[in-house]
């Protein structure tokens, strides 16, 4: 037995293999980190939210769209279908009437979405609610 380093027996080639260990320790940490901090940095964001205060119509009188309760359509007070409020919405499309929607606090969510889907696929754009101002 010799004591030569060099010796084929006990001489070891050096590994050519690149040691991801680390490198996924230190993903792991980062994506940590990110987890960690993406909801925080959302919810500390200063925003200048725009103040609630009543809004006088420039109009004389807008146009009426009221939907009651159990979901009919009123068009200044006449009952239309689906079908005629499209058809209006079609016709005030050009001028420069404002639109205003009168819905019953108890009317379904989709009852009013569909008047604003509809108005925004005609292109009607200018539209307001009538909201009870008494708290």
């Amino acid at each position: 037995m010799s004591f030569n380093p060099f010796e084929k027996e006990d001489f070891h080639a050096p590994n050519a293999e690149i040691n991801t260990t680390p490198l996924v320790d230190v993903m792991l940490v980062l994506m940590v980190i990110f987890l960690v901090t993406a909801p925080v940095l959302e919810q500390s964001i200063a925003l200048n939210l725009p103040k609630t205060a009543s809004v006088s119509i420039s109009q004389s009188k807008p146009v009426t769209v009221s939907i009651t309760q159990s979901g009919n359509y009123f068009w200044e007070g006449q009952e239309i279908s689906k079908e005629e409020l499209t058809q209006k919405f079609l016709e005030v499309k050009g001028s420069k009437e404002q639109i205003l929607i009168r819905a019953d606090s108890q009317t379904q969510y989709s009852t009013v979405a569909f008047v604003l889907a509809e108005a925004s696929r005609v292109g009607v754009t200018n539209i307001g609610f009538a909201v009870d101002g008494n708290n």
